[in-house]
């Protein structure tokens, strides 16, 4: 009697692994891993990373944190007008045409009432 013994099928016979990864079987030869090349991520390498240096990890971080301190500045300036405003509500303000207008007297448009007369 002869004794054959079946390997298990290669997990990497067919790779798997996309965008050029490198398929690695692991101990058991039931299961593999993906070695991705660089710019690719995943258990498949089917992710795309979108950053690969440091340095332009440290730059998009900068970027997000100067937008989210201008956002927070404008919205500073625009509560604080609006408590400006609301705080002046309900108080006397002139008008434009009232402060720089010229003044100009009515007497020659209007006539005064009839003096009444008694008898």
């Amino acid at each position: 009697m002869s004794e054959t013994t079946s390997l298990p099928p290669d997990p990497c016979e067919n790779n798997p692994c996309k965008n050029g990864g490198t398929c690695s079987p692991l101990d058991d030869f039931s299961e593999y891993q993906c070695i991705c090349p660089p710019g690719f991520r995943g258990g498949q390498c089917e992710g795309v990373l979108l950053v690969d240096s440091p340095a332009a990890l440290i730059a998009g971080i900068c970027c997000a944190v100067l937008l989210i301190v201008g956002l927070l500045v404008v919205t500073y300036f625009v509560v604080r007008k609006a408590k400006e405003k609301r705080r002046q509500h309900g108080t006397y303000s002139p008008s434009r045409e009232e402060q720089n207008g010229r003044r100009f007297e009515m007497n020659h448009v209007l006539k005064p009432p009839p003096i009444e007369r008694l008898i």
